[in-house]
């Protein structure tokens, strides 16, 4: 259970990778710490008290970081 207080403007984001994309917790965090990176590159993007939730596939362990900042690049743009 989450509990986001409103008057907080600053942008919350979170990233959710299931066992389906690896069994293996190292690979899962490896796939958090390339979002959470490429996050900060777009995170003036989001207007102030934002909140994204962003659920890896198995494709985000084979790509490489830079497509994964573009891939955020264009669904916050459009």
């Amino acid at each position: 259970m989450w509990w986001i207080d409103p008057s907080q403007s600053g942008q919350k984001f979170s990233v959710v990778v299931s066992k389906k994309v690896s069994i293996r917790a190292v690979k899962r965090n490896l796939v958090k710490r390339r979002f959470r990176a490429a996050f900060r590159g777009v995170v003036t993007m989001l207007p102030p008290g934002s909140l994204l939730v962003l659920t890896a596939k198995k494709e985000a362990l084979t790509a490489p970081p830079s497509l994964i900042q573009a891939e955020l690049k264009r669904v916050l743009a459009a």
